[in-house]
């Protein structure tokens, strides 16, 4: 149907929207091939020495200041003698909470529906059909293979529905432990225990006092199978995210760094115009995936990485990133704050207020108020403590101007 044929039957804003989806359609079909998605650029992968992976704050704070956020994310490889306890019991009969994932709807943007109920990590591994169906695939570890049938399926909606089930953000103090048998006790105190990095005094402040929210606080740990997936998103107000696969089969990551956040917000708004006329904040729901591929081919730059039991993923703030598991696989996640991302967290919160359809997981304000209270107990460098100070000094003005200006009003009103 060409633009000047005239669309029948249908009110003229309805017209609009499905000429913008024909054309969107039309792109796409006539769109050179698609490169292969194995060959999308590497991430780049570090291998810190035991010294370097003392302190993962700092560590990752000098990856920032050498430019590794221009990947979006990292891979790190941590010395061979870092392997930490697994926080989910392989015995326990605790049933979990899950999402219900079908493939086929993973490109339309569609919520997800919950399994309240739960599923034991003995029923989840049964279901993955990476021990059935694909499962000669999943045994040769023909990650591309299958992840190439993915996108197919994604792709092609007319096809048999597969489904999926995915648990994540499960509260390890909920659904894990943090007792630590005999032979484990070393990484009790360990650095890069994702369960007390919240207290460590090179990042901003602490969690403790104020906030328990998961993935903030507290680790959440995540349990895919074949097939199971995240959707583009970047951490909430853009915190710093670090990702421990603790075992199974591998997980596919894509990154866009943050220089290309913009482009690909508008491409995706061309891409799923009808979603994004429904709503225009439509990234914020996490619910949509797209090819990467797709993405390439239209200038977006997005690198890719296949993370293995025992790899660290790093995710940098205002990197969006999105994932497909290839197999049954248990990882723990938890977010932080470096130094270097209280200007992302400020830039976060002045989206959210535009949008107003995010609620921050804590306040930056007050983030920022409690780390200038305690500056002394920071162990930061001197670069960090001057931006700091200036950010606090900028927000302290902001707050006295506002203050002056309201009750100025406030008196107007009532002489």
């Amino acid at each position: 149907m060409s633009d000047s044929e005239k669309i029948t039957g249908i009110s003229g804003e309805e017209e609009r929207l499905l000429t913008i989806a024909i054309k969107n359609s039309l792109r796409e079909k006539n769109a050179k091939p698609v490169i292969e998605l194995n060959e999308i650029e590497e991430m780049m992968t570090y291998r810190p020495t035991e010294d370097e992976f003392k302190d993962p704050l700092v560590y990752i704070e000098n990856l920032y200041k050498e430019g590794a956020s221009e990947y979006g994310c990292i891979k790190i490889i941590p010395p061979a003698s870092f392997k930490p306890p697994c926080p989910l019991s392989k015995d326990s009969t605790m049933k979990l909470p899950s999402r219900y994932q079908t493939i086929q709807k993973m490109g339309q943007g569609k919520p997800f529906d919950f399994n309240s109920d739960g599923i034991t990590l003995s029923d989840f591994k049964k279901k993955d059909l990476g021990t059935t169906t694909y499962e000669s695939l999943v045994s040769q570890k023909k990650y591309d293979e299958l992840e190439k049938m993915f996108w197919d399926f994604v792709e092609n909606t007319e096809s048999e529905e597969i489904n999926v089930e995915y648990a994540a953000d499960l509260p390890r103090n909920t659904y894990g432990t943090n007792e630590f048998e005999k032979d484990d006790k070393p990484y009790e105190d360990h650095p890069w225990n994702l369960n007390k990095m919240h207290l460590r005094q090179t990042r901003f402040s602490s969690f403790e006092k104020r906030s328990s929210s998961q993935g903030s606080r507290c680790p959440g740990s995540t349990v895919g199978m074949l097939f199971s997936s995240f959707c583009w998103h970047y951490e909430d107000i853009m915190l710093y995210s670090i990702n421990y696969m603790h075992e199974g089969e591998g997980k596919i990551w894509y990154a866009i760094p943050e220089y290309h956040r913009e482009k690909f917000e508008r491409l995706a708004k061309e891409k799923l115009a009808l979603l994004f006329e429904e709503d225009p904040n439509f990234l914020l729901n996490i619910n949509v995936m797209i090819n990467p591929a797709f993405l390439v081919e239209n200038g977006v730059h997005v690198y890719r990485t296949v993370q293995k039991p025992g790899e660290i993923i790093v995710t940098f703030p205002e990197s969006y990133h999105q994932g497909i598991s290839v197999g049954f696989n248990v990882a723990e996640a938890v977010n932080m704050a470096c130094p270097s991302w209280m200007e992302y967290g400020l830039k976060a919160m002045k989206i959210y207020m535009a949008t107003r359809e995010k609620i921050p997981v804590f306040p930056v304000d007050w983030m920022l108020i409690e780390n200038a209270r305690h500056v002394f107990d920071l162990s930061l460098d001197l670069e960090s403590l001057k931006k700091l100070l200036s950010y606090y000094e900028a927000w302290l003005q902001k707050e006295l101007t506002e203050r002056a200006l309201t009750t100025s009003n406030f008196y107007n009103r009532h002489d």
